[in-house]
């Protein structure tokens, strides 16, 4: 399938997670929490469609962008292709994606955008990079640290936010949804100067 050079102010916002109870809440799925909170604060309702039956999405407005939300219903390592057939469906570009994913590099609480690049050992990343055959995407990276324990880089992911991070995580979704705002209303080099390592801890923003 060739994609054809989609509508300027449409855009596909993805988060990245794994389906089911057992990981809800846990530092893999920053993505699909992202993802739920601009759901609520933006009244786009995600639900499936017969034609798309391993996605929750729904379209609506950000802004005075239309955009669609996704949440891929395969496990990481195999979503790209259920983003891809809804991309190519509806003829998104990947230069009009954006998409949002856990981040161990980063401190919990901070942000950082991003066009192209590697997967960075992200396996969500690197099947969308591998299932589009292209790097040119905006990566919006949340981060989560890395375990304060010893505990491997995978075990950690998988684990639920610790009671404390649970505390702070509201105010860190609603910063990921503001700079999501941003790059959509801004463009992404103004929203990449803001908000790129900053935290909610910073003063001003």
């Amino acid at each position: 399938m060739v994609f054809e050079k989609g509508q300027p102010d449409f855009f596909l916002i993805v988060g990245l997670g794994n389906p089911g109870v057992q990981y809800e809440l846990t530092r893999h799925n920053a993505g699909f929490l992202l993802v739920d909170n601009l759901s609520e604060t933006h009244s786009i309702l995600l639900k499936e469609k017969r034609n798309f039956p391993d996605l929750l999405f729904g379209q609506g407005k950000i802004g005075t962008k239309t955009v669609f939300l996704a949440k891929s219903l395969s496990f990481m390592n195999r979503s790209g292709l259920s983003i891809y057939r809804l991309a190519d469906y509806y003829k998104i570009f990947p230069h009009q994606m954006i998409v949002v994913h856990d981040e161990v590099d980063l401190p919990f609480q901070s942000l950082k955008i991003k066009l192209g690049g590697g997967d960075g050992g992200h396996k969500g990343v690197r099947s969308i990079i591998n299932t589009f055959g292209t790097t040119d995407f905006l990566r919006f990276r949340m981060g989560v640290g890395r375990s304060l324990h010893g505990e491997k880089t995978a075990d950690h992911v998988l684990s639920r936010f610790s009671s404390d991070e649970l505390d702070l995580l509201e105010e860190f979704l609603k910063l990921g949804s503001e700079a999501i705002l941003a790059v959509l209303t801004k463009g992404q080099q103004e929203a990449m100067n803001k908000y790129n390592r900053r935290s909610v801890r910073d003063p001003e923003l």
